[in-house]
């Protein structure tokens, strides 16, 4: 369980508070701890992973060598009690198939720490936000679009002589051919498209 606070684990690791928040913010310790500012707390084995994966090995060479001797002296702590082997006496099909369980719960367990630790960094944006967005700037945009169809009627039909009204009419059924072919086109590319690996890897 995530226990350390930003300064114990500073404590721990030999650095500053500063560098952790550092290491926070670039994404260094993503999944390791829980909660935000001060009520963030920290896996220290989990952050032993992250670094040993994120950290430049470089940093040996000079002050950072105090640093990853420490976070490569992290003891890992014992497993939990409901992790330890229960499987005694449990028939070899079914071991197997409790493990591949086991294993599926602790993978989407750490599937949605990933997920709660984007949405508080701010690098994760939930898909009903954009669409909100989104929709708020084609709102926009559609109105701009109507005030310019009628000027446009109205000049028109000064210069040809026309009733407004039927001016306006031709122009409006236009647009929503227009934008009825454009729909149709944007669906399609949709459907067509496929996730990036990058994507994929936020899919959740």
């Amino acid at each position: 369980m995530p226990h350390l606070s930003t300064t114990d684990l500073a404590a721990e690791l030999g650095v500053s508070k500063g560098r952790v928040s550092q290491w926070v913010s670039e994404g260094k310790l993503r999944g390791t701890f829980t909660g935000d500012g001060r009520a963030r707390r920290f896996d220290l084995a989990a952050v032993q992973v992250a670094l040993n994966r994120s950290l430049d090995v470089a940093q040996a060479l000079g002050n950072g060598r105090q640093t990853l001797e420490r976070i490569g002296a992290i003891s890992a702590p014992p497993p939990p009690a409901d992790d330890a082997d229960d499987t005694a006496g449990m028939d070899a099909d079914i071991k197997r198939r409790y493990d591949i369980a086991r294993a599926m719960r602790i993978e989407e367990q750490a599937r949605a720490a990933r997920y709660d630790n984007d949405q508080r960094e701010a690098t994760l944006v939930l898909a009903s936000e954009v669409q909100a967005q989104v929709l708020a700037q084609i709102g926009q945009e559609l109105a701009q679009i109507d005030g310019f169809l009628r000027q446009v009627s109205v000049e028109l039909a000064e210069a040809l002589g026309a009733q407004r009204q039927q001016v306006r009419a031709i122009l409006n059924a236009a647009w929503r051919r227009h934008r009825g072919e454009r729909a149709a086109a944007a669906a399609m590319r949709a459907d067509a498209a496929k996730l990036t690996a990058a994507e994929q890897e936020a899919d959740f």
